[in-house]
């Protein structure tokens, strides 16, 4: 029996004071195909920047008892940065023949203004090829870097300054992502729901791309959900427990980990 996994996550966004719930469902490339045919979908293109705290061993947000996931989000034109919490354990629930998993998370989100955002993405990418080839700019890199996360710090100081060990960790990149994200309306029980298919590049230490796909479902409207109701409505709806096996998949390139192994080697020049 195959299972599939869906997610639910709640987002309060302290900066625009915003409610969003998601479900998600991982896909294969098959079953990313068939959902993509199956009607008209606009198309955004968002690079994903995932910025880790390291303490000369390992990430301090991902580890602690409530991860924490801190990135730049940049679309055509616009960056926003991102520092989300899980909240609760996921809890699973059975649909069908298949296994929902529910979450919840809090964020916070800043627009960033261009000339931030710009020296950022430069200088994470920089950051990230001269980890991989010890670079001997390493330090002057380092200490760019986390000056720039500064001024991102100075906007969500509470949130950052009080996660356990990070005083003795330095910002640096973890892992970029590139996310083609196809959206469209669906009117589900007299309530409008956004579904988004997305393939997701990751990219290896060689720069070699590896893919994943997902679907995911967010209600656009404000009217209120239930988790059951929320979960019941995308599962029949979407008739995903009728579907094969095949057409889903839990698989993805860890580039986070991978990328952790060549900052180990560099300690040196990091300062650790």
């Amino acid at each position: 029996m195959k299972l599939l996994s869906l997610l639910i996550i709640v987002y309060p966004f302290y900066s625009y004071a915003d409610l969003k719930t998601e479900v998600r469902a991982g896909l294969s490339k098959a079953g990313f195909n068939y959902f993509l045919q199956q009607t008209n979908f606009s198309k955004e293109t968002r690079n994903d920047y995932y910025i880790e705290a390291y303490n000369g061993q390992d990430y301090i947000l991902k580890n602690v008892t409530l991860a924490r996931k801190f990135r730049l989000k940049s679309f055509p034109g616009k960056t926003k940065a991102q520092l989300s919490k899980r909240l609760l354990d996921r809890t699973v629930y059975q649909c069908g023949s298949t296994m929902l998993q529910f979450s919840q998370k809090d964020s916070i989100q800043i627009k960033l203004k261009n000339e931030l955002s710009k020296k950022l993405e430069k200088t994470f990418l920089r950051f990230e090829g001269q980890i991989q080839n010890a670079h001997s700019h390493l330090p002057k890199t380092k200490k760019e870097f986390n000056k720039l996360i500064g001024r991102i710090k100075k906007k969500i100081p509470s949130e950052l300054e009080h996660i356990p060990g990070i005083k003795q960790t330095i910002f640096l990149p973890s892992h970029h992502t590139v996310k083609n994200i196809y959206n469209r309306n669906y009117s589900l029980n007299g309530k409008i729901v956004e579904i988004s298919l997305r393939e997701v590049i990751d990219f290896d230490h060689n720069g070699y791309e590896h893919f994943s796909y997902e679907l995911e479902a967010q209600p656009k409207d404000d009217n209120k959900w239930s988790k059951r109701e929320l979960l019941e409505t995308i599962c029949l709806e979407l008739k995903l427990a009728d579907l094969p096996g095949e057409y889903f998949s839990q698989e993805r390139f860890d580039a986070s980990s991978e990328n952790l192994i060549f900052i180990r080697k560099v300690n040196d020049l990091l300062g650790f």
